[in-house]
């Protein structure tokens, strides 16, 4: 199962990806690569949009994190699609969401 653990605390932003969703074999797996191509977007929006962040990946985990309320509208984007993955997919996708002061 993957996990997906997003929390909001004022201006701060982290979202924590871990675990293989198990759907099918590595390389054709497609909740994985859904879940891949999110949280690789989340990166690449805050490269280009200029961000100040900090990410951490290697398979199979990774965080992202940002102290910026311009941030907001890019994590809760992604943060929809990770929500419509985790309905299509329950059994394979968790989304924990936790939010302090935001």
């Amino acid at each position: 199962m993957i996990s997906i653990h997003y929390t909001v605390s004022g201006d701060a932003f982290e979202l924590t990806m871990m675990g293989h969703a198990g759907y099918a074999q590595a390389g054709e797996d497609i909740v994985c690569a859904g879940a891949s191509t999110l949280l690789f977007t989340l990166l690449n929006h805050l490269e280009v949009m200029g961000e100040d962040y900090s990410a951490e990946y290697n398979k199979g985990y990774a965080t992202v994190s940002a102290d910026s309320r311009h941030a907001a509208d890019t994590f809760e984007v992604i943060m929809t699609g990770f929500r419509m993955l985790s309905t299509k997919y329950p059994e394979r996708v968790r989304v924990i969401c936790d939010a302090a002061g935001g």
